[in-house]
């Protein structure tokens, strides 16, 4: 079956607690699409079709094109979030399921967070990140790309990021950071990152947007903004800009 396993993949925490490394999986194609899960430690050839635990959606909704682990709620067990960008009439979500996480869960129905995305033709979802600090409350935050977003002007795209833990359903509109495209089409998230780059004690950002065309056509960036910061912020004004 066409599954498209790979289109997302992180293996930097342990969700069930033995103190070994865990993977995610993005397998986001396919009759059911999921993000699914391998206990570690992973020592030899493994099927998908036996993983330990698996976010599903339905068919069409490319649940699982983005997907990490990380602890997000501050117990010390690595959190699953699962980014689907054909839901909501394309407008995506980003589900989130804290700690352990096992078998299956359907993303709709058994998880514990859910951030709606901002608006028809948005694909929010299509990348996720969590984990790094960017408030420096001591808990990890998520960050999730919504690359076709008019929130701040047609195809501006922008880069949501909520402080968490959150429970329940939240607007992406809502969250407490927005990193906005410079210009329409940038495909703002399509690769992105959390670090201290600048060893201040805060988590910072590090997005990229391939096909930002600014002073060439298609030479796309990638935009460092430090922590901590909160708002909406124009990545044009990003602290350093690399095109």
């Amino acid at each position: 079956e066409e599954d498209h396993a790979g289109s997302s993949v992180a293996g930097v925490g342990d969700t069930n607690g033995d103190s070994i490394l865990d993977v995610i999986v993005g397998c986001p194609w396919g009759s059911v699409p999921s993000s699914r899960i391998v206990y570690g430690p992973i020592t030899s050839t493994v099927d998908l079709a036996t993983s330990d635990a698996w976010l599903f959606g339905d068919s069409g909704t490319y649940t699982g094109h983005g997907s990490d682990l990380a602890d997000m709620d501050g117990d010390g067990l690595a959190d699953a979030l699962v980014g689907a960008y054909n839901v909501l009439g394309s407008s995506g979500a980003l589900y989130v399921s804290y700690g352990p996480v096992s078998g299956g869960l359907d993303v709709v129905s058994d998880v514990d967070a859910t951030i709606d995305g901002p608006g028809t033709g948005s694909y929010m979802g299509r990348q996720a990140r969590g984990g790094g600090d960017i408030n420096g409350d001591g808990i990890g935050d998520a960050m999730v790309s919504a690359p076709y977003a008019s929130t701040y002007g047609a195809s501006l795209g922008m880069v949501v990021v909520a402080h968490m833990p959150i429970y329940g359903h939240i607007a992406a509109e809502d969250a407490d950071l927005h990193l906005v495209g410079e210009v329409a089409g940038s495909t703002v998230g399509i690769s992105m990152a959390m670090d201290d780059h600048n060893a201040d004690g805060y988590d910072d950002m590090l997005i990229g947007a391939s096909t930002t065309s600014v002073t060439a056509s298609m030479e796309g960036a990638a935009y460092l903004v430090l922590g901590p910061t909160s708002g909406a912020i124009d990545l044009g004004a990003a602290e350093v800009i690399v095109r």
